[in-house]
């Protein structure tokens, strides 16, 4: 709103006009420009309908002197109406469930005359109405006038109106903001149903529905929670968006009026009442048990019920070092606790529960008794020399008592006997003969008395009652309790399980569980057999190979890989060979040979063995892979007469149903120790004990080039008290695996560690024998040599040596040798072997291998020249046919004997005066005639050169 100012100059200025102020008085406007041009002004921002008193002050100086101010009269002025303004909002009080007060403030600038009100109501909820209302959201003026209130009766239940106010003047009007309000519930018709039980014996949960929207004729605003007992009543507001409470603080075995009371903010309506009882409280006076020890790893556990139970006791549990054994009891007895470990305290308490809380007794506190130590560490063993070994060991994991001494148990793996390399040809490990005493059994390869030990699988337990096998384990089992074992559990027996890899699963009908063994997993599927796992049908169109699924159209495993079904495959899909078919040609284990050519014999273990057919006179047949003659009996590889011996195969009566028959004695006995002929022994005294052939659980896999290694007997090396923990062992041989077995023992018994081998330092050979030697087709130029192994090699060969008159002829590892180079006919020669490991070599004797020698022949006469009268020349040639190396040649004179010997091959010589006569011959006599020469002289002068012929000279 504004409005137009003016004014005229003063009559008197007295002075220089310096400013004009307008004042309204308020607001007030202060003018310095354009003071002699302008005398008008346009006031904005005025109040609508306001009476203003306007007057002018103006204000003069100049020149160095103070002026003043005037103010003239006022004048009064008008501002024209406009719409009214600053319309307060509606306050509206709903006062029942059908009367609404509404009332209201004039505007504070109603900004012209003439004031009065309309006021404008709507409906915009009915939630109670069955239908619909057909007024919803249509405006209707309730009232028009200049009241400042308005009483709105007659309206619906539990209704939202909204309201607004229409203010008028000479102008026009103005509209307030709505207001919403809703008239009261009305009175309820339900309340809420209510539910409880006791959480303990201080608490009980509460839980209700809220009251529908009919029920409650209106909304919730809250809840009133109460309770009471014959003496407290209590009770607890509720927000209505909640509709459960948990009542605390409350005392045991208490009942309780529980009320659920609805408000929807006029009236309350309670709900039915629910009694809940509190649940009992913890029991007291629990005292601590009696133990009674039964043996190192179980006790009994007696007690009676607390003196104040506080309700009825549900359970009794076992706490054992605070590890819980349920005892499925709730009346005093007894329980039997195993699986404990020997010879240690154990603090044992029994607990008791009601429904509500359980309590502990104080312990009591028990030892186990003593029992065969466990948890022995293999010996550390240390080579020091091809003869000593240091054996460390340390205490066992377990002493299961005081452990008073060790022993030291020790076997050496040597060449097995012809009878052991069977065995192991055909199982892999030794077959060994365990003996026991008459009121022992078997388990495993072990001996054991059954009143003190049990056998589960191999494994001995200590005898507990009221334990059972469970595979491989001892577990508790009660008597009258039924499960099933598997996995080393007891499962209570379920419809459609079975047991598979460990775990209790269902399989339904056209199912299979297939156990995965790497993964420690089982798989059930539909199919009737397993690949690594998966299950799969055999009857489909998949084959199982190698572990994994392939298309079986055309195709089969074979040793591992996919091959045409046309192929022939010799063994299994896990190991065999596949062959082209070939007419003639059948299968042999893993070989495809000629059928009329080959004697195929297959072994009881699976083992098969090919044999050349040969022209033999005697009919032949298959003992295990070995040929014997038809007419001899078969003792598991080796044929014998019946007439003479019998097989010592047998085992005691009564232990073919204990013991798995895995190998049998191929040991032959005197026909007349029949009676006596057990498990590889001509002399068992069944009487007084009893006897298994069995695998050793020794490992035999280890083999040479020449055979397999078998253990020796296991004997004691070392025995000593509990404080000695190492052992030298001396006087040992080279390049030999020795293994210990450490036995540690208590009071109760003896406890065996694991195996822990050594194999001692090499050393040089023992026992080399020299070459042998022999012609070659009586050739005069070769030489052929055989040597043996060393009787003591002390460790790997690396090489053989030949020495021929002290050089090296020959290197490698054969056991001979032919010399070709440099052989001489009629000659000597010195041969030597030299056997080295790495520690060094040794070498054998000597021995001389002579080349073929004979007589000479062809031997031409002497030239004989005369020097002078009293001196002869003698020259000659060698033979044409010396037939040997010519060593010497010899000259006698006849009456004197030898007079000249040449062994330097000069082959001439002069004879002196006084060694010649008259009538005196010079003769050379030449092989042809030494023998008779020879003996003709050998009173005088024999030759000097034993083994050889000789060359003589005569005259």
């Amino acid at each position: 709103m504004s409005a137009m100012v003016s004014w005229k100059s003063p009559f008197i200025l007295n002075g220089e006009i310096l400013s004009y102020e307008i004042r309204m008085p308020d607001p007030r406007i202060t003018l310095t420009n354009n003071l002699s041009s302008s005398m008008s002004h346009i006031v904005t921002n005025l109040i609508p309908f306001t009476n203003y008193s306007v007057t002018i002050v103006a204000c003069s100086g100049g020149g160095g002197y103070l002026g003043g101010c005037t103010e003239s009269l006022p004048t009064d002025i008008t501002t024209h109406a406009t719409l009214p303004q600053s319309i307060s909002p509606l306050s509206v009080t709903p006062i029942s469930d059908s009367f609404i007060a509404v009332s209201w403030q004039p505007p504070s600038r109603p900004n012209g005359p003439h004031i009065r009100y309309e006021l404008l109501r709507r409906k915009i909820q009915q939630p109670l109405a069955s239908n619909p209302p057909e007024d919803l959201n249509l405006w209707h003026n309730i009232y028009s006038g200049t009241q400042w209130f308005y009483e709105d009766k007659g309206l619906s239940r539990y209704t939202t109106y909204e309201y607004k106010l229409v203010v008028h003047n000479e102008v026009g009007y103005t509209s307030s903001e709505e207001v919403v309000a809703t008239t009261l519930a009305g009175f309820p018709k339900k309340g809420s149903n209510v539910t409880a039980r006791a959480l303990n014996h201080t608490a009980i949960e509460v839980e209700w529905s809220p009251p529908t929207l009919q029920d409650l004729q209106g909304n919730v605003e809250y809840y009133i929670l109460s309770w009471n007992a014959t003496i407290h009543n209590n009770s607890r507001k509720i927000p209505a968006s909640e509709n459960y409470a948990v009542i605390g603080e409350l005392h045991p075995n208490t009942e309780y009026q529980i009320l659920v009371d609805v408000f929807n903010g006029v009236h309350s309506i309670s709900s039915e009442a629910v009694y809940v009882t509190t649940s009992d409280g913890e029991p007291e006076g629990m005292f601590p048990p009696e133990v009674v020890i039964i043996n190192s790893t179980a006790v009994r556990v007696i007690w009676t019920s607390p003196s104040n139970p506080n309700g009825v006791v549900t359970e009794y549990s076992v706490y054992v070092n605070n590890k819980k054994y349920r005892t499925g009891m709730n009346a005093p007895g007894s329980f039997l606790v195993g699986d404990l470990s020997p010879f240690t305290i154990y603090d044992v308490q029994v607990e008791v529960c009601t429904v509500y809380a359980c309590i502990r007794s104080n312990g009591t506190q028990i030892t186990t008794v003593e029992d065969e130590p466990k948890e022995l560490s293999a010996p550390q063993i240390h080579v020091l020399s091809p003869r000593s070994l240091q054996i460390n060991w340390a205490s066992p994991g377990q002493p299961n008592g005081i452990i008073i001494g060790y022993d030291l148990l020790r076997t050496a793996r040597r060449w097995c006997t012809a009878a052991q390399q069977l065995s192991i040809q055909r199982s892999g490990r030794a077959c060994l003969s365990l003996e026991c005493d008459i009121n022992e059994n078997i388990c495993g390869d072990l001996c054991y008395n059954p009143q003190l030990k049990v056998c589960c699988n191999g494994i001995l337990h200590s005898h507990t009652p009221g334990f059972q096998c469970c595979e491989d384990k001892y577990i508790l089992f009660s008597p009258n309790a039924t499960g099933v074992c598997c996995g080393g559990q007891i499962h209570a027996v379920q419809s459609e399980y079975q047991c598979c890899g460990g775990y209790y699963r269902r399989v339904l009908a056209g199912e299979v569980c297939c156990p995965n063994e790497e993964q420690n997993w089982v798989s059930v599927g539909i199919g009737d057999s397993c690949c690594q796992g998966t299950p799969y049908s055999t009857s489909g169109n998949q084959i199982c190979c190698d572990g994994s699924l392939h298309d079986s159209f055309n195709h089969q495993c074979c040793g591992g890989q996919i091959v045409s079904k046309d192929l022939i495959c010799c063994g299994d899909a896990e190991k065999g060979t596949a062959h082209g078919p070939t007419t003639g040609m059948f299968c042999c284990g893993h070989e495809y040979v000629n059928m009329s050519s080959t004697i195929c014999c297959l072994a009881s273990s699976g083992v098969s063995q090919v044999h050349i057919k040969e022209n033999d006179p005697v009919p032949l047949k298959c003992c295990e892979t070995e040929l014997i003659p038809k007419s001899e009996e078969c003792c598991n590889g080796l044929g014998y007469n019946p007439l003479k011996y019998v097989c010592s195969d047998r085992i005691s009566s009564g232990m073919m149903m204990k013991v798995k028959e895995e190998c049998k004695a191929s040991t032959l006995c005197p026909i007349s120790m029949a009676a006596t002929a057990y498990c590889g022994r001509c002399d068992f005294d069944q009487h007084a004990h009893i006897c298994a052939w069995i695998k050793s659980s020794w490992s035999n896999t280890e083999k040479e080039e020449n055979g397999s290694l078998c253990p020796t007997v296991e004997e004691k090396v070392f025995s000593g008290d509990s404080t000695q923990y190492s052992f030298t062992d001396l006087n040992l041989e080279p390049h030999v695996t020795y293994e210990y077995r450490v036995v540690a023992w208590n009071k109760y018994g003896r406890g065996f560690s694991e195996i822990g081998s050594a194999t001692t330092k090499q050393d040089v050979p023992e026992g080399v024998s020299p070459p042998q030697w022999a012609k070659v087709d009586n050739r005069e130029d070769v030489l052929y040599l055989n040597w043996k192994e060393p009787h003591r090699p002390n460790g790997i060969v690396l090489h053989y040596i030949v020495l021929r008159n002290g050089i090296e002829r020959f290197r490698g590892k054969e056991l001979s040798f032919t010399d070709t180079s440099g052989i001489q006919p009629y000659q000597e020669y010195s041969y030597q072997l030299r056997v080295c490991t790495v520690a060094g070599c040794t070498d054998s004797r000597k021995v001389v291998a002579v080349t073929v020698q004979g007589v000479p022949e062809s031997v031409q006469p002497p030239t004989v020249t005369a020097l002078s009268t009293t001196s002869l020349h003698l020259s000659w040639i060698a033979p044409r046919k010396p037939n040997g190396i010519i060593r010497e040649y010899q000259i006698s004179q006849i009456g004197k004997g030898l007079i000249h010997t040449d062994s330097a091959g000069r082959m001439q010589h002069t004879v002196s005066e006084q060694q010649l006569s008259v009538n005196e011959a010079v003769a050379l006599a030449f092989p042809e005639t030494l023998n008779l020469r020879a003996l003709q002289i050998a009173d005088e002068e024999p030759c000097t050169l034993p083994r050889h012929h000789c060359l003589a000279a005569y005259f």
